[in-house]
This record gives structure tokens, C-alpha cells and sequence, in this order.
């Protein structure tokens, strides 16, 4: 890849962690309640800021100063605000697991979208990878949506939706070492480089 690549494949990474956190948030507040930090209520500030990024990139000279300086600010709240979104114990009540299963499926869906945009711009063969991966995605979040409506009803998950929640969860909280280095890469990639 290319210096222009690298920072596409940044925003693409940086705009599906903001919707990690976005989506974590949403669903705290729909089953328990809503993360006070007041970097929550800054989202979807970053989110349009990376979305209008995403929308005008400059496929010859990439980002330019000012797209910088927005990608930071949101890549700062993002470097700080991800931990939250990683239970301290395994056993967290089914609102956390649901927020945390959640949040990790929305951006893995909205990542692999990004991927495939990566492709449609730079490389054929990326996104055909991608594409072919977006069914899976669409079910997968078809699914972690009505758990969770599900729960905000006060409907028991069955013995199936229940486990098929632990084992996302359970794949999710073993995912935190890759996520930090997501993040870590964002920051390179926004640079144009690689880490």
C-alpha cells in the first residue's frame, strides 16, 4: 500500500471504532444506563467529522491538514474512550456482555464496508475479499440487534440466543489484544505509514 492507502484504511479504521463506542453507549443506555464521561456525548461529533473525511477523500493526495487534525481528535477519544468497552471480569451481567458483543460486531460490520470501499478505489482483489464477507456481517448484526431489543423488552433469550451471545462475547473479550493494536496502527496509518 501506498501513503494515500494507508491513511484511507486509517479513517476506514478510526470511523468503526467510533461506531464501537457509539453502538456500546446506545445499547448501555437502552438496557442500563448510559456511560456519563462527557466524551460520550462527543461522539457523534467525531463521527460525522470521520463520516465527511470518508465521504471526500482525496484518492490522489489523501487527507489534508485540516482532515488530519479531525481524524486526531476523534483517534484521541478513541485511543482513550476503547478500554471501557472490555469488562474487568468474565462473568459481566448479560447488559454489559450484550453493549460489549454489540458495539464489537456494529464496527466489525462497518470496518469490512470500509474494506470493501478500500477495494472499490484501490484494489480489486480487497474488495472482493470484503464482499464477500458482508452477508456474513449483515446476519450476524441482524441477529445481536434483536437480543438486544429483545432484552430492552424484558424477554428471556432462549437456551440458543444465550449461548450463541457467550460465545460472540467470549471471542469479543479475547479480541482486546488485537484491538490495541488496531488503535496503535490508526495513528500510523493516518500518517501514511505503517507501524
Amino acid at each position: 500500500m501506498n501513503k494515500v492507502q494507508f491513511q484511507f484504511h486509517g479513517v476506514v479504521l478510526l470511523y468503526g471504532y467510533l461506531q464501537r463506542l457509539f453502538v456500546y453507549g446506545n445499547i448501555k443506555g437502552m438496557l442500563d444506563t448510559k456511560p456519563e464521561a462527557a466524551e460520550w456525548d462527543e461522539l457523534p461529533q467525531h463521527l460525522d467529522h470521520v463520516s465527511a473525511i470518508f465521504q471526500n477523500f482525496d484518492r490522489k493526495a489523501g487527507l489534508n491538514i485540516d482532515q488530519i487534525k479531525q481524524a486526531f481528535t476523534a483517534y484521541r477519544t478513541v485511543e482513550a474512550m476503547t478500554p471501557q468497552t472490555f469488562p474487568d471480569k468474565e462473568k459481566a451481567p448479560l447488559s454489559e456482555r450484550l453493549a460489549v458483543t454489540g458495539a464489537a460486531l456494529y464496527a466489525e460490520e462497518y470496518i469490512n464496508t470500509g474494506l470493501i470501499h478500500l477495494g472499490m478505489n484501490f484494489d480489486p482483489k480487497v474488495e472482493k475479499r470484503y464482499r464477500q464477507q458482508a452477508e456474513h456481517y449483515k446476519k450476524v448484526v441482524k441477529i445481536m440487534t434483536m437480543l438486544v431489543e429483545k432484552t430492552a423488552e424484558k424477554k428471556t433469550l432462549s437456551k440458543a440466543e444465550a449461548d450463541q451471545l457467550q460465545k460472540w462475547y467470549q471471542t469479543t473479550m479475547e479480541s482486546a489484544d488485537t484491538v490495541k493494536k488496531d488503535i496503535r496502527r490508526i495513528r500510523y496509518f493516518l500518517n501514511g505509514t505503517t507501524p
